[in-house]
């Protein structure tokens, strides 16, 4: 297996603003932290593609369209820090 051809698929097969959410925390206010994911994000080409849906044991989607664009506050009770990426292969 050639690990970057298939990463190549992978990217020119997935990677599409349209399929993609963001969760970000931070002692940064809701406006601050709303324009460094514009800046950072923003970049991401919407390809308009059709996203695998879960893994290979269910068909349904990890999130419902009644779940999307929710705005949440939490308050943290403990100092981790974590930045983790997943995505079904």
């Amino acid at each position: 297996i050639d690990l970057y051809d298939e990463m190549t698929k992978l990217y020119n097969g997935t990677y599409s603003a349209n399929g993609m959410t963001v969760c970000v925390f931070g002692k940064e206010s809701a406006a601050e932290l709303e324009e460094l994911v514009r800046q950072k994000f923003s970049p991401v080409p919407n390809k308009g593609l059709t996203m695998p849906v879960g893994d290979s044991v269910s068909d349904k989607p990890a999130f419902w369209p009644k779940e999307w664009n929710r705005y949440l506050l939490q308050t943290p009770v403990k100092d981790i820090k974590e930045f983790t990426f997943s995505w079904v292969i």
